[in-house]
C-alpha cells in the first residue's frame, strides 16, 4: 500500500458488475490529480469480477486496496460499507463508487 496519506478515498462496491467494473475502474483512474486510494470490495461476484479487480491491482497495487469475498456478504444481512470498506478508509474524505458506476467528468472529485 503506498504509503502517502490518500486525500480522497474512494470506495467501491461490486458484484457480479464484470461488464462495468473496468469502466468505472478507468473512470476512477482519471481522478489523479491529488493522492488518492480505491478501495473495492468485490462481494463474491460469481462472474469475472475479481479477476479484472485483480488485473487492476497488479498494475496499480499502489492506489488500489482489494477485499474479495468467498460468501457473499450482503446476503448473510451484512452491511458491506461500514465493515468491509469505510474501515480500511485512509483519506480525510470518502467518494462512493458502484462497480457499475461510470464518471465522466475527469473533475468529478
Amino acid at each position: 500500500m503506498n504509503n502517502e496519506i490518500p486525500l480522497v478515498s474512494i470506495c467501491c462496491i461490486t458484484y457480479n458488475h464484470e461488464n462495468y467494473i473496468r469502466d468505472a475502474i478507468e473512470d476512477i483512474l482519471l481522478q489523479t490529480t491529488f493522492p488518492i486510494e480505491i478501495i473495492i470490495h468485490d462481494d463474491a461476484s460469481t462472474d469475472n469480477t475479481a479477476s479484472i479487480v485483480k488485473e487492476y491491482v497488479e498494475k496499480f497495487s499502489k492506489l488500489i486496496i482489494p477485499k474479495y469475498q468467498t460468501i457473499n456478504q450482503y446476503l448473510q444481512g451484512i452491511k458491506l460499507w461500514p465493515n468491509f470498506v469505510f474501515s480500511r478508509a485512509r483519506g480525510k474524505y470518502f467518494a462512493l463508487c458502484g462497480g457499475d458506476d461510470y464518471w465522466t467528468d475527469p473533475l468529478k472529485l
